[in-house]
């Protein structure tokens, strides 16, 4: 059977091969061109997963730590005792296995409380000489500085330190800014002569009443952390 040809000379079947190429080269190109637009947008996609999987992770470590952190510290002392004195506006926290006595003789103070470790538990008898032995710790409040000490005409609580403190054979070696709850105060490191020795943290209030923290450092379970976590329990309503 003849083959016929086209009008330029061509035969069928070499058209019709012709054709059977170009589609073959359009078909080939067109799959390798999807294809690798296909690898290309899933490895793109693979990148902002892995991109959103990190950025989630450290969002839940930035999230997390802070927060653990807080617990920690405010668990250390949910389990303490708290003495509240609403009549002169004040509350701080201790230990539950100290005990505290409330006295009205401490020598110039409205209140006294005195706070006893376990092994301590003094029976402090105080008189207007003074007390008989330091408490643990002690907290004092006085209606002015003036109260604590009335031979010295302090005008204000940081009259008497500046006063009183400075060397070893003052009253304090030294005094420094420290806090104590939210309010600003002093912090006084007792001097060698001093009864008791130890520190000594101090507010002033607007109304010029003082309240005085002792820190007796006779008593080795008054640790710096404790003394720190106690300090940080004040609050002040008044």
């Amino acid at each position: 059977m003849e083959e016929s040809t086209n009008k330029s000379g061509m035969s069928t079947g070499m058209v019709i091969g012709i054709a059977v190429i170009v589609a073959i080269v359009f078909g080939g190109g067109a799959y390798a061109y999807v294809n690798n637009k296909a690898t290309k947008e899933k490895d793109d996609l693979n990148a902002q997963i892995t991109e959103l999987q990190s950025q989630v992770s450290s969002a839940a470590i930035a999230t997390t730590t802070p927060s653990s952190t807080t617990s920690a510290t405010a668990d250390a002392t949910a389990n303490w005792k708290t003495y509240t004195n609403s009549t002169y506006g004040f509350s701080f926290k201790y230990p539950s296995d100290w005990t505290a006595t409330e006295s009205t003789t401490y020598p110039g103070a409205l209140i006294s409380v005195g706070v006893d470790t376990p092994s301590r538990k003094v029976t402090n008898k105080c008189h207007e000489d003074g007390c008989d032995s330091p408490n643990s710790m002690s907290v004092h409040y006085y209606d002015s500085i003036m109260n604590k000490d009335s031979e010295g005409g302090y005008s204000s609580l940081l009259n008497y330190l500046k006063v009183n403190s400075g060397n070893d054979e003052k009253r304090y070696s030294s005094y420094t800014a420290a806090k104590v709850g939210t309010e600003n105060g002093y912090k006084a490191i007792a001097g060698k002569n001093t009864f008791g020795g130890g520190t000594y943290y101090f507010v002033e209030k607007s109304d010029k009443k003082v309240l005085e923290v002792w820190m007796f450092d006779g008593d080795k379970e008054v640790t710096p952390t404790i003394d720190s976590q106690i300090l940080a329990s004040f609050q002040f309503t008044k």
